[in-house]
Parts: structure tokens; C-alpha cells; sequence
């Protein structure tokens, strides 16, 4: 479990965001949905409102109790539901905890906790997500498995997003998606990342709604190969597979070779040599790294990062 300081230890925790315990406190008990009865959440099933769904969350003693009008997202509340629904089930660590708040104004509060959570995101100047309500949250997400929020031990989350949690389903939410099927080149391959690390543990998944023809950005490949890298090798490989099934790339890789073939044209085409992909294992990059020239003067990957990811210009 994570420790926070004892400036953060002392900042109340009174409990969930106001809105959700009106949602508990103000509404009788309602009959168990029947798809709730279906998934055998019954046990833990706590309220339903206008296609959100409520339960309580057990074992989480592994994460850290956040002040009130804080909740995960992210990779941990998706792990909270799933350990309801498959239990003893598979998983990855966490790379870092993902925390929104509920407000409008950032706070030097929302800075300690990224900083002590949130490596990666803090490491290129975002923290903590500011939100206005569940809804709006829900809204906004680019995958239907990330409606979901982990909040003082209730998760919270949309009716798509419990069916393609339970159903191993990964999609795009509907708000991604342009009237012509279009959605951006980044949560394409987020898809078929999400989708790889899945199979990796030996899960059945579904891939549904993407594109037949997708615009995707060299970057966005990268990216989440590096991501993908952080899971291992197998993940990777599984990961260019897909892409090569859905036509993004037309290399065939199936072995470290191959792996290491692509990465060292990937690493050209992004102008940012192998300092890029820290999570390469030793052995590959030892394999290509004579072949491959850092670009001189190149900017910080940071900087290209943070261009493609949270100033999307596609």
C-alpha cells in the first residue's frame, strides 16, 4: 500500500463525493438488476441510477485511502471491477495510479498527490484530472472499459462499461467516434494495446468499432509499443500483431528479430533514435543499437510527447 506523507495522511477523509452518497442516502432499494444477477454482482451491488451502476469494492488494501472528493480511475478502478467479476483473475501492476477530483480549480493538494502517484503523468507536467460529475466524467472517457471511477471503496461506473468489462470487450466510447467511424489514431492503438495485454495473461478479448481505415501517426504506434514493452516482450509482439492485422503496419513480427527490425525503422521514422523506447529489453537494443544513429540535437522525447498526446494535432 502506498504511503502518503503525513501532510496528506491529515487532509480529511470523510468519504465518497457528495453526489454519491445523495445517489446511496436519498433513493429506496431497488430489485437487482437482472444483469447484475447475470454477472453475479449481487454480493456486492450497492445502486443503479440512468445506466450507472454502483458496487462495493473488495480488496483494495493495496491502494491508498485518498481524501474526500478523490477517486481512481484509470487501470485500478478497472482492476477493482474485475476482481468482482473474475475472481483470482490475472493482472498487470499498476504503472502508476490515475486520480481525478471533483472541482473546478487546481489545488497545491492535487499537486502532492500526482507527484507521489502519478509519476509518468507528472513527469510531463498533468496530475490529477478535475471533474465536474460523474457524467460529464463518463462522458469524456476514449475507451467504454475507462467509465469507471474507484470512490472511497464504491466503484462507479456506466452500464457499457460493466457489460464490456465482463464481456472482454475493448472499444472506443461512442463520443470518439465521428459520424463517418473516424476516431483518432491514438486510441486506435490504444485499443490494440489494451487488447494484447489481455491475450498476453491468457484472456479472451473482442475487439468492436474500430475503423476499417484508420489515420495513425508513427508516434502513436511508438507510444504504445513502448507502453507495451513495459508488460514484456510478449506483450509487444502481441500488440504489432494486431496492429499488423488491422493494416497499420506491414511488417510481420513474430520473434525478438522481427521486434527489433521494426523498432529500429519505427526509432527512424520518429526522429527520436532508441532513447525513446526505455523499456526495450538489453538485448535488443545491444542488437540494433549500431546500426541506428540518435538524431543530433533532437529534442527531449518529452517534448515530442506531450505534441502528440495531450496537444493532439491529428
Amino acid at each position: 500500500m502506498v504511503a502518503f506523507t503525513e501532510e496528506i495522511q491529515s487532509t480529511p477523509q470523510s468519504g465518497a463525493h457528495s453526489s454519491l452518497n445523495a445517489l446511496l442516502s436519498d433513493h429506496p432499494a431497488r430489485e437487482i438488476p437482472r444483469l447484475v444477477e447475470a454477472l453475479g454482482l449481487a454480493p456486492y451491488y450497492l445502486h443503479h441510477e440512468d445506466g450507472i451502476y454502483m458496487f462495493q469494492a473488495k480488496d483494495i488494501s493495496h491502494l491508498p485511502k485518498l481524501p474526500a472528493d478523490y477517486a481512481f480511475k484509470g487501470g485500478a478502478a478497472r482492476e477493482a471491477l474485475k476482481a468482482l467479476l473474475f475472481p483470482g483473475h490475472k493482472s498487470y501492476p499498476a504503472r502508476d495510479l490515475d486520480v481525478i477530483r471533483f472541482g473546478d480549480k487546481p489545488s497545491e493538494l492535487d499537486q502532492k498527490i500526482a507527484a507521489q502517484l502519478m509519476d509518468e503523468d507528472s513527469l510531463h507536467g498533468h496530475g490529477v484530472e478535475l471533474v465536474k460529475s460523474f457524467r460529464s466524467y463518463f462522458s469524456s472517457r476514449d475507451l467504454t472499459v475507462n467509465q469507471i471511477l474507484l470512490d472511497n471503496g464504491v466503484i462507479v461506473c456506466t452500464e457499457g462499461a460493466l457489460f464490456d468489462l465482463a464481456a472482454g470487450i475493448v472499444r472506443p466510447a461512442k463520443n470518439e467516434i465521428r459520424k463517418n467511424g473516424w476516431i483518432k489514431g491514438k486510441i486506435f492503438m490504444k485499443v490494440l494495446r489494451l487488447a494484447a495485454e489481455e491475450e498476453a495473461l491468457g484472456h479472451e478479448v473482442q475487439i468492436e468499432d474500430l475503423p476499417a481505415s484508420p489515420d495513425v501517426h508513427p508516434f502513436h504506434i511508438a507510444l504504445h509499443l513502448e507502453r507495451a514493452l513495459q508488460r514484456g516482450e510478449d506483450v509487444a509482439l502481441k500488440y504489432l500483431q494486431k496492429a499488423e492485422e488491422f493494416g497499420i503496419i506491414s511488417s510481420r513480427c513474430k520473434s525478438r528479430d522481427d521486434l527489433a527490425a521494426f523498432v529500429k525503422e519505427l526509432s527512424g521514422k520518429i526522429g527520436e533514435g532508441l532513447e525513446f523506447f526505455k523499456s526495450l529489453p538489453y538485448a535488443i537494443k545491444q542488437k540494433i543499437a549500431d546500426d541506428l544513429e540518435t538524431p543530433s540535437g533532437s529534442r527531449d522525447w518529452r517534448d515530442i510527447y506531450d505534441r502528440h498526446v495531450f496537444n493532439d494535432a491529428e
